[in-house]
């Protein structure tokens, strides 16, 4: 309970008023998944349509309540709602192939017992599903925000060049996400690695024994769906905000009053040519120079300061 609690002030003094909303999602996800999901498996409703409606319910609670209502977070929604099905279909198709049954598990043996209408493969095929649930929240609002953020600094950047710079991104983000997937199931492992290791089997026979077996799948279906997740979040981010936009008043885009837009409708955004910019940073760069000298050449006007609109008034 200390621990629960140290956590929770971690986060909100950190990310503050949004740090405790995403604890009070956490709690309804809990809520979702104890009163809807858990009771569904014991009286033997079909897993994989209980995974899917129980995992949609969480994602849209925990992504509007943390983030709020806007097209950015619909986007990572809808980029999440993809990996999700990728992820099940995968995961159904899996526990089949596979033959998951808990076949040998004290757990498994257990529940059996305790339930004659609880599928052992549908309690697994469930658990791959939500198993990889927060991962996959993290990439698709990560990319959603990444394309929001380079769209701000460069609103003239053509959508080829987005998709592009934000994909950069979320490479990297590959890069450390499926580490992150493989060393937290190994984690979890770790006593079935060292019991496995104790009876010096080959590689080939440990990782595809009964007691691996999960583990392995489970790492390897949800780094799938993830993976999928961030182009496709990515363009759907792309084609959004190239559409839409974020109008507000005296400006025709994010970081575009109206005087800075050239007789022919074109963005002063474009003198940056951000077709010809291979480095995310320095599409930044350039952008935040642009609005420097805007802000430079605005300061310096005497139309724009307070002496020059008392000489025009008298």
């Amino acid at each position: 309970m200390t621990l629960a609690l140290l956590y929770a002030l971690v986060v909100i003094a950190v990310a503050r008023w949004r740090g405790l909303r995403a604890l009070l999602g956490l709690v309804g996800a809990y809520f979702v998944l104890a009163g809807f999901m858990l009771p569904g498996l014991v009286e033997g409703k079909p897993p994989l349509l209980l995974a899917l409606v129980g995992s949609t319910v969480i994602m849209i609670g925990v992504l509007y309540f943390a983030h709020g209502f806007s097209a950015r977070t619909s986007t990572a929604l809808l980029g999440t709602m993809f990996g999700l099905g990728i992820t099940a279909l995968l995961a159904a198709w899996a526990t089949d192939a596979a033959n998951l049954a808990g076949v040998g598990s004290h757990d498994a043996t257990t529940l059996i017992n305790t339930s004659a209408n609880i599928s052992i493969s549908g309690v697994i095929l469930c658990g791959l599903i939500i198993s990889g649930l927060g991962v996959l929240n993290d990439v698709t609002i990560t990319q959603s925000s990444a394309v929001w953020e380079l769209y701000e600094l460069a609103p003239g950047t053509s959508a080829r060049q987005l998709f592009t710079s934000a994909m950069r991104i979320g490479r990297d983000h590959i890069a450390s996400t499926v580490y992150t997937i493989a060393f937290a199931y190994a984690g979890a492992a770790l006593p079935i690695l060292i019991i496995v290791m104790l009876y010096d089997r080959p590689l080939a026979d440990t990782l595809t024994s009964a007691e691996l077996s999960e583990e392995v799948i489970r790492t390897l279906v949800g780094s799938i769906g993830l993976v999928l997740a961030i182009p496709v979040t990515t363009l759907i981010a792309v084609l959004v905000v190239k559409a839409t936009g974020v109008r507000t008043a005296g400006q025709s885009a994010i970081g575009l009053p109206d005087e800075d837009r050239r007789p022919d409708g074109t963005s002063g955004a474009a003198a940056l040519n951000a077709d010809d910019v291979d480095d995310t940073g320095a599409l930044a760069a350039a952008a935040f120079a642009r609005r420097s000298r805007q802000s430079t050449e605005d300061s310096a006007d005497p139309a724009t300061t307070g002496r020059g609109r008392r000489v025009d008034r008298g």
